[in-house]
């Protein structure tokens, strides 16, 4: 079966109490509707600030394919 990894940072690894896991996939899953089924397993996610990074790409959504890193980044201040 095809999946995907999930990694969490920040106040997202404390919402989550996981720093990653392997969600399933198939064909027609997207970076969306992935978040989807992340919200529905962590209902906390909906009540935070944070951006989706797909292999390394700050993305809106994208097409999933097996093997694909997904990353939830909380915002950050640089200086």
């Amino acid at each position: 079966m095809a999946s995907v990894t999930v990694r969490f940072f920040g106040l997202l690894l404390d919402t989550t109490e996981v720093s990653e896991l392997s969600m399933p996939i198939d064909s027609k899953d997207t970076a969306a509707s992935l978040l989807i089924e992340l919200t529905h397993r962590f209902p906390d996610l909906a009540h935070r600030s944070y951006r989706l990074v797909h292999n390394n790409t700050f993305v809106e959504d994208a097409p999933l394919r097996d093997g694909d890193e997904i990353a939830l980044m909380p915002p950050f201040a640089g200086g």
